[in-house]
């Protein structure tokens, strides 16, 4: 039973730091962008258009991390159904414990595509003609 108990708080971090990470990249981003827009730099244009793709990767991952942690609950209450001996919620909770994983690990691909593309588009940002005009 300490084991079951170890397994399922190792479970909630992981969701944690999958949603946490993305949804602070997408804060960041955000701040970055705002701070840009307020300088009233002349490559802002460029750098928002340029940081849209990360963000919008950032922000599904988010949604996937949650997704996953709605459907680890949904598993957990389908094993919690076992004990009344109901051989269908045994079939669900299966089923739902193995989409929560698939949707953790798009959420973890979500993150390091986005942190990928972030460093592309500050790259862009810097070579861009506006950078130089400063």
């Amino acid at each position: 039973m300490e084991g079951l108990k170890d397994t399922v708080s190792f479970a909630l971090a992981a969701l944690k730091a999958i949603t946490i990470s993305n949804g602070a990249g997408v804060l960041a981003l955000l701040a970055f962008s705002g701070q840009i827009v307020g300088s009233e730099s002349s490559y802002a244009a460029v750098s928002i258009d340029a940081l849209s793709t990360p963000m919008t990767l950032f922000a599904f991952g988010t949604a996937w991390g949650i997704i996953a942690t709605a459907v680890s609950y949904l598993a957990q209450v389908c094993f919690t159904e076992i004990t009344r001996k109901d051989k269908k919620a045994s079939r669900w909770g299966i089923a739902f414990r193995y989409a929560a994983v698939i949707f953790s690990i798009a959420g973890i691909l979500f993150f390091v595509c986005g942190i990928i593309e972030s460093s592309c588009a500050f790259n862009d940002i810097a070579k861009s003609p506006h950078s130089t005009q400063q």
